[in-house]
């Protein structure tokens, strides 16, 4: 083991005190390579740290118990096994430093950068967002004092802890996509972004700014050259003699739209009973049917009203 530990720390240490420094450095991770995640280095810190204290009283009582079954040595002797007991101080605070600078720095992304190789790499965020790297892709943290700012090239799914206070925003060359807390994959590269949600709920905008859609579980959604392309999971609804104000209110939060009524429609009543709905549009087609009602499309959604 004592060829692991770095020259200089090494030679500060006498033939007596090499095993103590051998026993702090078994501490470390096995095997010491590949590098272990930002986890694992707190462990293995942590344990150096308890390892140290524990152990520096040893270190410290180890040279007055081995002094006394010694027998006396010459001057000579003597003065040579002074310089050790300072060395041997200096070489328990430099192995120490050494371990911290390993143990934090050891594979760590420059700037927040993280780059997958050629095989998946599974990245955990400061926030303990979870985000899984596809081959080649590359994530860039920015300045998260506000908001959790992150670019991404390539593809990665992600698995984003909830924070209110402070929304996620994701930004590719073509769009961004912004969440509280939900799981999801985005797929970028120069000319297209595609998202497909897991569970929760997403914002897409485009490269300009302006809102394309706001994604639910089982949505998708692609922005490219030929402009946004959403394509909806199936909804179902089973509406029993209700106002019109709690249908208005369920398929809006389905689709992720605002539906409002006009003209005191609220306390209208509606049955509306159908399967396999991907758009909003379609239920009030049906429900504009059904109570001769027109709509029209809003900044946010649609609108009901009478004709």
């Amino acid at each position: 083991m004592s060829e692991f530990i770095p020259i200089p720390v090494r030679d500060a240490f006498d033939a007596d005190m090499r095993s103590d420094a051998e026993r702090l450095w078994r501490s470390l991770p096995e095997p010491i390579a590949p590098a272990p995640d930002r986890e694992a280095k707190a462990r293995s810190w942590a344990t150096i740290q308890a390892t140290m204290q524990a152990g520096d009283a040893s270190v410290r009582r180890t040279p007055q118990r081995r002094a006394a079954d010694r027998a006396p040595r010459t001057a000579r002797r003597s003065s040579a096994r002074r310089m050790p007991m300072w060395a041997g101080a200096f070489a328990a605070v430099a192995l120490l430093a050494f371990v911290g600078f390993y143990l934090m720095n050891l594979d760590e992304p420059a700037s927040g950068i993280y780059t997958a190789g050629t095989t998946t790499q599974v990245v955990t965020l400061p926030d303990g967002t979870v985000v899984t790297l596809e081959p080649g892709a590359t994530l860039t943290e920015g300045d998260w004092s506000t908001t959790r700012p992150l670019t991404l090239e390539g593809t990665a799914f992600f698995d984003v802890t909830r924070d209110e206070s402070r929304p996620m925003h994701i930004t590719t060359p073509n769009a961004t996509v912004s969440v509280l807390g939900t799981s999801f994959t985005v797929t970028s590269d120069a000319s297209e972004t595609s998202v497909q949600v897991a569970s929760g709920r997403v914002a897409v905008t485009d490269a300009q700014g302006q809102k394309v859609a706001e994604l639910l579980q089982g949505d998708a959604a692609t922005l490219g050259a030929n402009g946004p392309m959403i394509e909806r999971a199936a909804r179902s609804f089973d509406l029993n003699d209700v106002p019109l104000a709690q249908l208005a209110q369920e398929v809006g939060q389905a689709f992720g739209i605002a539906i409002t009524l006009a003209d005191n429609l609220e306390d209208e009543r509606i049955t509306f009973a159908q399967r396999d709905v991907h758009t909003a549009e379609s239920v009030l087609q049906t429900v504009a049917a059904t109570k001769d009602l027109g709509y029209r499309e809003t900044a946010n959604g649609y609108e009901l009203y009478r004709k």
